[in-house]
């Protein structure tokens, strides 16, 4: 066995899109839609990715409706979670 027959547990991600004040570049490599995490995920050998959305992130983000749309995101494996 080597390391590449482990599938990795990643903790820590995020899917949405922000406009940090960076290039474009770095908003788009740095943010991606739940659908483009997965499929990251799934080209980096990773069997479980813990995700959070950024709508939920940092000052005047709302946890709440953060909450309510991974929960409707997750609900919906043809939409985004049936890797």
């Amino acid at each position: 066995m080597s390391i590449q027959d482990i599938r990795a547990i990643d903790v820590h991600a995020h899917y949405g899109t922000v406009k940090w004040g960076k290039s474009e570049l770095y908003n788009r490599l740095t943010t991606a839609d739940a659908p483009a995490v997965l499929q990251r995920s799934l080209d980096s050998n990773i069997q479980y990715t813990v995700v959070s959305p950024i709508l939920g992130l940092g000052r005047g983000g709302d946890a709440m409706a953060a909450n309510e749309e991974a929960a409707r995101i997750v609900a919906e494996p043809k939409d985004c979670c049936s890797g």
